[in-house]
C-alpha cells in the first residue's frame, strides 16, 4: 500500500508542474478565500479516508484471500443490478436475468467450495497437531471418531 502510493508521487508531481497553472489569479479562482479552509479540510479528510480504505482492503486480503476479496467485489454488484431492474423502468430481458442468476450461482458455488476447503484444512491441521505431539513425547494416540450423542426423547435417554 505504502509503496504503491509513493511510486505514484513522481508522476503526479511532474503532471502538476507541467500541466497546471500555479499563478496567483488561478489559485484565487480555484481556492476562494471565503471557502479555502473548508476546501483544505475536505481534501485532508478525503486523503485520510483513502488511506483507511486502502488499509482496510489490504487487511481484508490478508485475512481472507485475494480470490475471496475479488469475489465479494463482484458479488456486491448483483443486488445493485437487481434493484436497477426493479427501480428503473428498463426492459427486463432473459439475458439480464440469466446473468444475475449466474452471478448468484457462482457465489453459492464459491461459498460451498470455501466451506469444503476450510473443513479439509481444519482436519489436516488436527492431524498435524497429533503427529507433532506424538513426535514430541513418543506416545501414539488414537484418533477418536465422533460418536452419536444420546438424544433425549420424552424424558428418557435413548442411544
Amino acid at each position: 500500500m505504502y509503496y504503491n502510493n509513493v511510486l505514484t508521487l513522481p508522476i503526479l508531481i511532474l503532471c502538476t508542474l507541467f500541466l497546471e497553472s500555479w499563478n496567483g489569479p488561478n489559485l484565487a479562482v480555484n481556492f476562494p478565500a471565503s471557502s479555502r479552509s473548508t476546501q483544505f479540510i475536505a481534501m485532508i479528510y478525503s486523503g485520510l479516508a483513502t488511506i483507511f480504505i486502502s488499509y482496510a482492503s489490504a487487511w481484508c486480503i490478508r485475512i481472507t484471500s485475494s480470490t475471496t476479496y475479488s469475489m465479494v467485489g463482484a458479488l456486491n454488484k448483483l443486488p445493485i443490478a437487481v434493484s436497477g431492474l426493479l427501480v428503473f423502468e428498463k426492459e427486463i430481458t432473459k439475458g439480464g436475468v440469466l446473468a444475475i442468476l449466474m452471478g448468484f450461482g457462482s457465489g453459492v458455488v464459491y461459498a460451498f467450495a470455501k466451506k469444503r476447503e476450510s473443513g479439509a484444512a481444519r482436519s489436516l491441521g488436527k492431524e498435524r497437531d497429533l503427529e507433532r505431539l506424538e513426535k514430541e513425547d513418543g506416545f501414539e494416540r488414537a484418533i477418536l471418531l465422533p460418536s452419536r450423542r444420546p438424544s433425549l426423547k420424552l424424558g428418557k435417554v435413548h442411544e
